[in-house]
């Protein structure tokens, strides 16, 4: 499982869990920040570099159901369940991670073969308020 996740430190700007099924196809979920108090959050499949965006996890593979539940769950796990949008616990951890980049307004953590296509493909088709 690959995870990516940027913050200001409090408020979530990307969330991203994929997996690998096999070569032809990924299956995933994210949550982020879309710009004026909006926040978003979806699942997404990519096979043969076509990307499919649904919230509805019956528009998939009923095969794949436990995966992406298992996929989700984990994602949620860096998401407050109190506060839409904000950073639980144990995604503040992330923040001091090997794994995590600095800049000035933001961090991203990145997992070692998370896939920076992946992202700059969700990021065109998902109205966030950054892009890649």
């Amino acid at each position: 499982m690959e995870h990516y996740l940027a913050s200001d430190g409090v408020s979530i700007h990307a969330n991203i869990v994929y997996l690998k099924i096999n070569d032809g196809l990924i299956i995933g979920t994210f949550s982020g920040y879309e710009g004026h108090g909006d926040y978003a959050d979806s699942l997404f499949s990519l096979e043969k570099n076509k990307l499919k965006l649904s919230i509805n996890l019956y528009d998939f593979p009923k095969k794949l159901y436990l995966k992406i539940k298992k996929i989700e769950k984990f994602r949620t796990s860096f998401e407050s369940k109190k506060e839409l949008g904000s950073l639980s616990t144990v995604g503040k951890k992330l923040k001091n991670s090997d794994d995590t980049q600095q800049f000035d307004t933001h961090w991203e953590y990145g997992t070692e073969e998370f896939d920076l296509k992946i992202l700059k493909k969700l990021s065109k088709k998902w109205s966030l308020s950054i892009k890649w």
